[in-house]
């Protein structure tokens, strides 16, 4: 005779209720709306590689926006310098496309915080990775000064964006609007 618990009933009955997912249990409407939405971005982003190569001699401008592209900003200056498009335009497209889904990122901060965190991050080694991690959740001064500095140095190489900004929705108590400023 075996005994099963309503949460072993759960666990087989919802594909999304894992332990490893960032929302630990049966997800809400809002998980499973920023999982599907971070899954997007990145569907989307695949789908823009084969337009780059052709908007980027053609239309570097609507490939900014398409993308975000550092590559497509630079030839939106060039398109911009010679007259072939406005600068304003260049520089309205190049922000809207950099934060277009910056905002997916912020929700899965806000929505999971330390678990978003180490689920893009990984979990954390014995020693030094471990103590680093505990920097990181720990509320403290620093570490809203290592998050800050993580948002504002996001489109530094080597630097996680979307790690960044995740860290942003879950350290800070600022509202989307706030964020996106």
């Amino acid at each position: 005779m075996t005994t099963e618990t309503q949460h072993d009933r759960v666990g087989k009955s919802r594909p999304l209720d894992k332990s490893w997912l960032p929302w630990g249990g049966a997800p809400s409407s809002k998980d499973l709306f920023c999982w599907y939405g971070i899954w997007l971005v990145f569907a989307y982003s695949f789908a823009m590689w084969p337009l780059k190569p052709w908007l980027i001699g053609v239309n570097p401008v609507l490939l900014e926006a398409m993308t975000g592209a550092q590559s497509a900003m630079t030839a939106a200056g060039a398109f911009a310098r010679v007259g072939e498009a406005p600068l304003a335009l260049a520089v309205a497209a190049g922000v809207f496309g950099m934060m277009k889904f910056a905002w997916v990122c912020w929700l899965a901060g806000r929505l999971w915080g330390e678990n978003m965190l180490r689920l893009l991050a990984g979990s954390a080694q014995e020693g030094r990775e471990k103590r680093r991690l505990g920097l990181l959740t720990r509320d403290t001064r620093a570490r809203r000064w290592i998050i800050g500095a993580a948002v504002v140095l996001e489109k530094v190489p080597m630097v996680p964006g979307p790690l960044a900004l995740a860290s942003a929705g879950w350290a800070w108590a600022y509202r989307l609007s706030s964020f996106s400023i």
